[in-house]
């Protein structure tokens, strides 16, 4: 079969185990650690001289912001757990 012919009828779905997903679940920890890092940060909320605007950005919206950075930070916890649980069933079976 032809590539342009592969790219219209691609092959059938196969299920992965937990085990094909580890380096995909290593990657999603990896990019919750940082997003939630960053939503913490008080970057977000800065202008360009470094000051934050109160106008701009309340006091009310900026807690939200850093919460959605907790869960962020807590989903990215919960990633690494779940890889070192991979990890550890393939070192030890």
């Amino acid at each position: 079969m032809s590539n342009i012919l592969g790219a219209f009828n691609p092959p059938p779905a196969r299920d992965l185990s937990s085990e094909d997903c580890m380096a995909c679940t290593a990657i999603q920890s990896m990019v919750c650690f940082g997003g939630g890092g960053y939503f913490l940060s008080p970057m977000p909320f800065r202008n360009k001289s470094g000051l934050v605007d109160l106008k701009k950005h309340p006091v009310w919206f900026q807690r939200s912001v850093r919460g959605i950075g907790i869960g962020l930070i807590a989903l990215g916890m919960f990633r690494l757990g779940e890889v070192g649980q991979i990890w550890y069933r393939r070192r030890s079976g």
